[in-house]
């Protein structure tokens, strides 16, 4: 059984940010041997393996998240963004270092909320920061 850890969707960064996506886009989310994957289709797309599910990365995958979810995007400065989703009464406003992180960031709190529950194995790759203690969210 996959151990999962409490995160804030503002803080969610690498592989835990693509499942959370994967998670609010309501595809299938499985793990095989251990790693977590999406299934699109017919297909099992691994999350954060090149040519797999990487839609913080990857404006195929997450660019048409603008469109389907109506999401607002501004650049703050050079390293910053903010995306927001159009037309919900509490707009969750989501930064981000990169125009897809911020995107990912409003998709996931749109429609999960402003915290989520991520499989702990997600977090302290290398893409992806360790996560705090439970307590500490």
């Amino acid at each position: 059984m996959t151990t999962t850890v409490k995160a804030k969707a503002s803080e969610l960064a690498g592989a835990a940010l693509d499942w959370a996506v994967a998670k609010a886009d309501g595809e299938k989310l499985v793990e095989v041997d251990g790693k977590h994957s999406v299934i699109t289709g017919f297909r099992l797309n691994p999350i954060r393996v090149p040519g797999g599910y990487t839609p913080s990365t990857d404006w195929n995958q997450g660019g048409p998240f603008i469109f389907e979810y109506r999401v607002n995007l501004i650049e703050v400065n050079e390293d910053c963004w903010e995306a927001w989703v159009s037309g919900l009464e509490d707009q969750r406003y989501q930064g981000g270092d990169s125009p897809l992180v911020a995107i990912c960031r409003a998709v996931v709190a749109s429609q999960l909320g402003d915290t989520v529950m991520v499989p702990e194995a997600l977090f302290g790759t290398a893409e992806t920061p360790a996560i705090k203690s439970p307590h500490q969210v």
